[in-house]
């Protein structure tokens, strides 16, 4: 090492996703210290998703409370866009929306390959009345492929008075 070159400091935390959000860790992987749960991981682009699941090293506290500030203005602030800095690594943050028709559409694929019929056309107005082979086992087949692709979990209550596709899709809305 040349004379005035600096050592790097020992990182201290760790950041890495923990059940589908960042989570602070001891720089060993002991915790969680904290969790950020108004965050999601599979929002973000596939290369910080890899890297959260690797773990990214923080050294210090002025790069802990540099990701922590910049979590908490999304939270506080509902800011549309974040980015915050760990080191040298930056997660880009966005607060990604999905239009009703980009609802519509995905949601009009699972149907598709649930009936297996790629003609298949549903409205906002479609109910299981409309479709032959729609009844209670296919409707458990729809909301778990639904679940699955949007990354969201209903519960018994969200789903019991759904009355047809649109109800459906103002559900996915409220979740995604």
């Amino acid at each position: 090492m040349s004379a005035g070159s600096t050592q790097a400091a020992p990182p201290r935390y760790l950041l890495r996703d923990c059940a589908g959000h960042p989570a602070l860790y001891t720089a060993e992987g002991t915790g969680p210290l904290a969790t950020y749960e108004e965050i999601y991981t599979h929002l973000l682009p596939e290369s910080d998703v890899l890297a959260l699941q690797q773990g990214v090293y923080l050294a210090n506290e002025a790069e802990l409370q540099q990701a922590a500030g910049g979590l908490r203005t999304l939270i506080l602030a509902s800011a549309p866009f974040l980015w915050y800095s760990i080191g040298i690594y930056h997660i880009y943050k966005g607060a990604i929306t999905m239009s009703e028709q980009e609802i519509l559409s995905a949601v009009q694929d699972i149907f598709r390959d649930n009936f297996d019929d790629d003609s298949l056309e549903i409205t906002r107005s479609t109910c299981a009345d409309d479709i032959e082979d729609w009844d209670s086992l296919e409707q458990i087949n729809l909301l778990t492929a639904i679940e699955k692709k949007f990354n969201i979990k209903f519960k018994l209550a969200d789903v019991r008075g759904l009355k047809d596709v649109g109800d459906l899709l103002d559900l996915v809305a409220r979740m995604v």
